[in-house]
């Protein structure tokens, strides 16, 4: 719920969320750079990936055909690119929602679980566009279960309990 309500997908009922000093519900509706991949990405069966990554890029006109291509080369689907998103397994799945979220290079990158159902290549793969987004000045929020996947993505960790920040777990760089 938290990472809905800082993407301004959801209200929240208390307290405020602030992205760049400005208040999301209430200065703007939500981030003007972000990419999510939040539980399960709504990609269209019968469209191929590149067709369901440039269905989405003509939203903004941010991003051409070139990028959505060099998006697909970066998560590891080149050549899965051209087959109907019906046939990809989950791992591939996951691989076009993280192409989707990071392929106009927003300010802002929320992934909840972005390792799931990714094998141990896709996992280092994920890895490295994170760091690479945060390296290129992007704020990146992840949530996962999983410590060990934190421990490697994240410089700073959180632990939250019945939707409250119950403190830092971890404040070293990764």
């Amino acid at each position: 719920m938290l990472m809905r309500a800082i993407c301004g997908l959801i209200r929240v009922d208390g307290g405020s969320i602030e992205v760049d000093g400005k208040r999301v519900g209430v200065d703007v509706d939500g981030p003007p750079s972000v990419g999510l991949l939040i539980e399960n990405s709504g990609f269209i069966d019968g469209f191929t990936g590149f067709e369901n990554l440039w269905l989405l890029a003509q939203l903004t006109g941010r991003i051409g055909r070139d990028e959505v291509e060099s998006v697909l080369e970066l998560v590891g689907l080149g050549d899965a690119g051209a087959k109907a998103y019906r046939t990809y397994s989950l791992g591939m799945k996951q691989r076009l929602g993280i192409a989707a979220a990071v392929m106009e290079s927003p300010d802002l990158l929320v992934l909840d679980e972005p390792t799931n159902a990714l094998d141990e290549s896709g996992v280092a793969l994920i890895q490295d566009i994170v760091h690479a987004q945060a390296d290129r000045g992007a704020a990146v929020l992840v949530a996962s279960h999983d410590a060990v996947v934190l421990s490697a993505l994240a410089d700073r960790i959180y632990k939250l309990y019945e939707g409250r920040i119950k403190g830092e777990v971890c404040c070293e760089s990764a």
